[in-house]
């Protein structure tokens, strides 16, 4: 009897770091959940509905901060966004005064590579709150006619 060939189509596992912005105020780093798999370029699917526990509706956003030597960095954020279930984020009061944000965000680094998810790296917080703010600015500008 011949043996089958192992699929191309499999999957992975893993636990990888992300920053999550919590709306009562706390903004770490934390452990998320993933499955990575290895469909096409392959694709990362992160358990997110186990870390925003008051909204199972997360979506998402691709996010690039780009420095002054041009290197850019590319972030995917998941986000809630629900007044009924939310009041305004402090974390994001804190950081963008008179900003009212009811939800909370979880961001992920993306890979240069893969561009599957990838670890919050330590030399990436400083470029984490300007991601989440170019995203909440454009999230909140209305659109003209």
């Amino acid at each position: 009897m011949p043996m089958s060939k192992p699929s191309s189509n499999t999957s992975k596992d893993c636990t990888i770091r992300a920053y999550g912005i919590r709306q009562n105020g706390i903004s770490q780093c934390s452990s998320i959940k993933v499955t990575h798999q290895n469909i096409d370029n392959g694709i990362s699917f992160p358990r997110v509905d186990l870390w925003f526990k008051k909204d199972v509706r997360a979506f998402t956003a691709s996010c690039v901060v780009v420095q002054r030597n041009a290197r850019s960095h590319e972030f995917v954020v998941y986000f809630t966004r629900n007044p009924r279930k939310y009041r305004p984020s402090r974390a994001i009061l804190r950081e963008m005064p008179q900003t009212y944000w009811h939800g909370e965000f979880l961001v992920f680094r993306r890979s240069v590579r893969s561009g599957k998810l990838a670890n919050v790296r330590a030399r990436d917080g400083r470029f984490i709150w300007p991601a989440v703010k170019g995203f909440i600015r454009e999230q909140l500008t209305p659109v003209s006619q």
